[in-house]
């Protein structure tokens, strides 16, 4: 995913993505990993509102807070810590 703002510290995304291999299950990530090869760009767009907004606020309780992101927004780096996570 081509990605116009700046770089997730290293640290966050290690942290973000360990919160969520634990929480999405397995099947879930499998499904999300064939997304992702389906449409690389743009298989997340169906998702924001349904399931983006828990995601975000899952990392926040996790104790992954807003002002730890370079822009200070959630909806930013998500996604790339999804596509982390599900990395086979």
């Amino acid at each position: 995913m081509n990605y116009d703002v700046p770089l997730l510290p290293e640290h966050v995304l290690r942290k973000a993505s360990d919160v969520l291999k634990t929480e999405i299950p397995e099947d879930t990530k499998q499904e999300i990993r064939e997304m992702i090869m389906k449409d690389p760009e743009r298989w997340c767009v169906p998702y924001h509102f349904f399931w983006g907004m828990a995601i975000r606020n899952l990392l926040r309780r996790a104790g992954l807070k807003d002002d730890l992101l370079p822009t200070g927004n959630w909806d930013d780096y998500y996604i790339q810590c999804i596509e982390e996570a599900v990395r086979c």
